[in-house]
């Protein structure tokens, strides 16, 4: 017969760093883009075609890096779910047994 180990407690605490992580790594995505995109029109630091075309490009790579952040949030959830859930199947078993 198999044996089949897992730390359901391990595999919550490390979901919930990610999940904290992803908290942090979204505010330094919104403090980035918000200094990019003020670049041409609030500090005037770079100004002209070339600093507006720069703001675009970093405007489509926006959406892939929250994109990012969603996905590792998401796979921060699965992991804290995986470990409820598989906590819950183990109770249950141990409880077939306990009788």
């Amino acid at each position: 017969m198999a044996r089949i180990e897992i730390d359901t407690k391990e595999l919550n605490e490390r979901g919930l760093e990610i999940q904290k992580s992803v908290k942090l790594f979204n505010d330094k995505l919104n403090e980035l883009f918000l200094r990019v995109e003020s670049v041409p029109d609030v500090t005037r630091e770079w100004v002209g075609s070339s600093a507006i075309k720069y703001v675009n490009l970093a405007k489509v790579d926006k959406i892939k890096y929250y994109k990012l952040k969603d996905d590792l949030d998401i796979y921060g959830k699965f992991l804290c779910e995986v470990s409820e859930s598989a906590e819950t199947c183990v109770n249950r078993v141990r409880g077939m047994f306990d009788v």
